[in-house]
């Protein structure tokens, strides 16, 4: 990647920063996805986005949530649950 492709890169991310409503493009490169990931999430409906016609639009803080929603639990975490249902259920 050239310098100027880089620069153009940082230009459009500081853009995309001031945007609520971003398109399917925007977001994909926003939140490093591809757009065939995103449109399967919108066709399950697993993702909020908006449509105007044909177009997609994703408010930035509902991606963001989605993402954060998606949380894996630690292997300690997952251990000392088994332990603490284990307890509870020993019948």
């Amino acid at each position: 990647m050239s310098i100027e492709e880089r620069l153009d890169r940082i230009e459009r991310m500081v853009t995309l920063g001031a945007k609520e409503a971003l398109s399917i493009d925007e977001t994909a490169m926003c939140f490093d996805m591809k757009k065939s990931f995103l449109y399967s999430l919108v066709h399950t409906k697993r993702i909020p986005h908006y449509k105007v016609g044909r177009l997609l639009f994703f408010k930035k803080k509902e991606v963001e949530a989605f993402i954060l929603s998606n949380r894996v639990s630690t292997f300690d975490e997952a251990e000392s649950f088994a332990a603490t249902y284990m307890a509870k259920h020993k019948n």
